[in-house]
């Protein structure tokens, strides 16, 4: 191990028990880094006025103060032309920041303003946004050490991991239990917290989670994608954490059993491992990684009728982990299981990638089959509208409401493109975007009126939402109170578990600054199998009584007993929606 001598700013390096007691580094790479051959070959005078530099010889400063004679930099301690070199340093990280006295956390983009070093409240918005929450290698860096410092960008003392645990939890999604410990966190949960995470390289996204699962593996770059699954295949080989599949990725038609990307499990935080002894863990021979993909038994239960596969050709595969209950507290009350298609005798693919069920009980474990799921990845034939929500702008223009700001579309909203007619606008979302989010303002001025609209299509289940920002928010701003405020729950709609804000209705009202109630009214029309249109009405009333509220899981339709002002959209949407069938 190299590590750098804070009153020299020379590399020395050191094996085995003869490693000294060190200080460590993490920040987010900048465009002019310092690295193991500059500081080797290049004067000191000449790196003087190097950003990298400037930045290497704070730490030393800072490290030194403190007492420790040696610090560790990725930058410079790693000599990145040597492959082998490479490997070792990524392979050892993880234990290289568990080890370490105390890690320094340098965040570039950060600046507490002057009054906040006066005791001013701290900006903890400034915070959040920093990129250092964003990136892949700083995931392990938070976790691994047991003391994390966080410095802004002139090395000014904001608070520890300890102090900030609030705030760090609510950025990264790291349970605050696990924030200190990850040795109970279900693999489910661990990739979550990478889900929203970048890298530079593809193949780092892996490489950077090799240590939080314990894993070691040769680096192959060039091999893209691979590197996540050969990621999951060592991890396999060495736990039983079944919650390894609990993903779901609405993009696939047809999968296998392991994600392509961390982002499948975005909606797997609270995924946690059943293990032997729980009252609903379900035994099985161990499973393994073949020539041929996953080789694991499956169960009849009655979901089949008692039999291991359908008549229609469709098994199902328990898990054992479950979705911890929102309150964090008690136990868990169902397994999920994901659904297999058998394309051959013994060899099954994931039919519905887009979703976890509750397994059906009871289950037969003494009825079982080894099977082989495949690792076939089948994306959705690419359908224009598949993912298109219509809004109905009339009532909008009639309040002088324009669309500020929006989120989620792809490439702009679209007036009149494809749309019944005129007077709607329509929003596509962007490719692997479940939601949209849009911002309104009056033309007229009038700051009272401000609302947002939260519109989400995840795994086809349409949701709604309102916002009520605080006065002349930016767009950013509002979304960040909503995200502080949104709980999450579980929603059962169509015979499936749907993990899904609140907010989950189809119909929503709440009241504007004006004293003025806007209500938001969604419906949908199935026009295909795999296709369903998605439309949205604004309707405003003075506040004279809030309006009840229609519960998500019904198409509207002329029967349904719905407010007076829905009546006259149906009637409306109706016109319409024959104007686009034709």
């Amino acid at each position: 191990m190299r590590l750098l001598d804070t009153s020299t700013i020379k590399l020395s390096e050191f094996y085995g028990d003869d490693i000294p007691e060190y200080a460590i580094l993490s920040h987010t790479w900048g465009k002019a880094e310092v690295s193991f051959h500059d500081l080797q070959n290049v004067e000191a005078g000449q790196l003087d006025g190097l950003e990298g530099y400037v930045k290497i010889r704070a730490c030393c400063e800072l490290v030194a103060h403190y007492g420790y004679q040696y610090v560790w930099i990725d930058t410079c301690c790693i000599d990145k032309t040597s492959s082998a070199d490479l490997s070792e340093a990524i392979n050892s990280m993880f234990r290289w920041y568990q080890n370490a006295r105390i890690c320094y956390a340098y965040l570039a983009d950060f600046c507490m303003r002057d009054e906040l070093l006066m005791g001013s409240p701290i900006d903890e918005q400034t915070f959040r946004k920093s990129r250092w929450f964003t990136r892949g290698w700083t995931l392990q860096e938070l976790l691994a050490p047991g003391n994390v410092e966080f410095y802004d960008k002139n090395w000014h003392y904001y608070g520890s991991k300890s102090s900030l645990k609030d705030q760090i939890s609510l950025i990264t999604g790291v349970q605050q239990g696990h924030m200190f410990d990850i040795s109970g966190a279900s693999a489910a949960q661990k990739m979550s917290w990478a889900s929203g995470r970048k890298t530079t390289r593809l193949e780092d996204i892996a490489y950077s989670l090799m240590g939080i699962f314990d894993v070691s593996m040769p680096l192959l770059y060039g091999e893209g994608r691979k590197a996540f699954i050969r990621l999951q295949h060592e991890i396999v080989k060495i736990s039983d954490d079944e919650s390894i599949f609990a993903w779901m990725d609405g993009e696939l038609l047809e999968s296998g059993v392991f994600a392509q990307t961390p982002h499948a499990f975005a909606e797997s935080g609270d995924v946690v491992q059943i293990i032997d002894g729980h009252r609903l863990y379900v035994r099985r021979a161990p499973y393994a990684v073949t020539n041929r993909g996953l080789a694991i038994e499956i169960f009849a239960s009655e979901k089949h009728e008692a039999a291991i596969i359908s008549d229609q050709g469709f098994s199902f595969l328990p898990l054992n982990c479950g979705r911890q209950p929102e309150s964090g507290a008690g136990s868990v009350q169902w397994l999920v299981d994901i659904e297999l298609k058998r394309i051959s005798r013994d060899d099954f693919v994931r039919s519905s990638p887009g979703k976890l069920n509750p397994a059906v009980w009871p289950i037969n474990v003494n009825c079982t089959r080894l099977v082989y799921v495949r690792p076939v990845y089948v994306l959705y034939e690419p359908h224009e509208q598949r993912r298109s929500l219509f809004i109905n702008a009339s009532s909008l223009w009639k309040r002088g409401l324009t669309i500020s700001s929006a989120y989620g579309c792809q490439p702009k909203l679209n007036l009149g493109d494809g749309a019944p007619d005129e007077s709607v606008w329509r929003i596509k979302l962007g490719t692997g975007q479940s939601s949209v989010a849009l911002l309104f303002k009056s033309t007229r001025g009038d700051s009272r009126q401000l609302f947002g609209v939260i519109l989400r299509a995840l795994n086809g289940v349409p949701c709604i939402d309102l916002i009520i920002p605080s006065a002349d928010p930016t767009f950013q701003k509002s979304m960040d109170e909503y995200g502080q405020m949104s709980k999450y729950k579980y929603k059962y709609v169509d015979g499936s578990i749907i993990h899904a804000p609140r907010g989950t209705e189809n119909r929503v009202s709440k009241i504007l600054q004006d004293n003025c109630w806007v209500s938001a009214i969604l419906t949908w029309k199935t026009v295909a199998p795999d296709e369903r249109r998605f439309f949205v009405d604004f309707a405003f009333r003075e506040a004279q009584a809030q309006i009840s509220e229609v519960a998500i899981g019904n198409e509207a339709s002329p029967n349904t007993s719905i407010p007076h002002e829905v009546n006259l959209y149906t009637e409306r949407r109706k016109a319409a929606d024959d104007r686009l069938h034709g």
